[in-house]
């Protein structure tokens, strides 16, 4: 009688995982298609143009600065 109870379960199991995962494959929607002359997604590279000269001064500007050291508060 062990065996018809354990194959009564491993079947109530296998009904739970198909059921539960059944909402997420058929409640899933479809990816939205980008509107015709859209430009596609960027993937990598640059985020933008390249930097200007003064966005670059800036940027060499912070090698100026002091190391941060453990208990210097936060410059205010």
């Amino acid at each position: 009688m062990p065996l018809k109870s354990n194959l009564r379960l491993i079947r109530a199991l296998a009904a739970l995982v198909l059921l539960s995962s059944a909402y997420s494959v058929l409640g899933a929607d479809a990816p939205a298609a980008a509107p015709a002359g859209a430009p596609a997604a960027r993937r990598g590279g640059p985020p933008a143009a390249p930097i200007t000269p003064a966005e670059q001064a800036d940027i060499d500007q912070l090698g100026e600065l002091p190391a941060w050291t453990a208990g210097a508060g936060d410059g205010s």
